[in-house]
């Protein structure tokens, strides 16, 4: 099973490591609007 990466990183931990930083963050932000804000 092949992971893309970004910048160098396996997206699945990427997007899980932030996953994880918004939750300690601000908890209440679904997580769908976080993983579609790249601004």
């Amino acid at each position: 099973m092949e992971i893309a990466t970004i910048e160098g990183f396996p997206s699945q931990e990427l997007f899980a490591h932030r996953a994880c930083l918004v939750k300690m963050i601000s908890p209440k932000v679904p997580l769908g609007e976080v993983l579609e804000d790249d601004s």
